[in-house]
């Protein structure tokens, strides 16, 4: 197969008319094509904020974020999907992401401790929750789209007191959770910036990371370069 891999930054989903013309641009290319999504522009910022504002333990802070998150994203699902069944999923998964949220900021400020796993487990929703927008958008023009969780792909091992993939289970992971949807005629939708840590932890992959997740599903589907759209 000649595989296509398109990375869309946060501000190429980051507004209902940014999602539309990165569907077209999917469209054009499916199905042959792996996609990377990142999370809206402004919300991996706002979820670090969000880390930030528990371990000082200021509630109302972190609390305020969790309701901006769900409102962001509640507009971009009603901007993009018709189908009322289809949009209560996403709401729903909405709201369990920023439910979760709310409970961790929580546990953050009551421990008083903010942990790199806890951090990473945090911060790492706004890529899960908008490849999941951007699969029902898929569907909703009439495009075979399935989401893949990168926690299942891109794995990652220590090296030196860095992360840094284990390619040779990338590979295998991608020929068991990515090709099969390829080779089915549908278009693979995966979150950028995380993947899955040496001890099964959820793990970010640094500032620029959803770049870097496309270089790895690349490599690990065998395709043609990356096509980067920041915008």
């Amino acid at each position: 197969m000649n595989i296509d891999v398109f990375k869309f930054g946060g501000v190429a989903v980051g507004s209902i008319e940014a999602i539309r013309v990165a569907v077209e641009h999917v469209r054009k290319a499916a199905p042959n094509v792996a996609v990377i999504v990142s999370a809206a522009n402004g919300i991996t910022d706002a979820l670090h904020d969000t880390a930030q504002s528990a371990l000082r333990g200021d509630r109302d802070s972190y609390l305020a974020a969790a309701a901006r998150f769900e409102t962001r994203h509640h507009e971009l699902i009603a901007g993009v999907i018709a189908n009322k069944a289809r949009a209560e999923e996403l709401r729903q998964i909405v709201l369990e992401s920023a439910n979760e949220m709310r409970s961790m900021a929580e546990s953050i400020a009551v421990l008083r401790e903010l942990t790199p796993r806890a951090n990473d487990a945090l911060v790492a929703r706004g890529e899960r929750v908008m490849a999941r927008i951007f699969t029902a958008a898929l569907r909703e023009k009439g495009i075979g789209a399935e989401y893949v969780d990168a926690y299942d792909v891109v794995i990652t091992e220590r090296r030196m007191g860095s992360l840094w993939p284990n390619f040779n289970r990338c590979e295998r992971a991608a020929k068991k959770h990515v090709l099969p949807i390829l080779e089915g005629g549908r278009v693979a939708i995966m979150p950028g910036y995380l993947g899955s840590g040496p001890e099964g932890e959820v793990v970010t992959l640094g500032r620029g990371g959803s770049d870097f997740s496309a270089a790895i599903l690349a490599r690990s589907v065998g395709a043609r370069p990356v096509a980067l759209f920041k915008e």
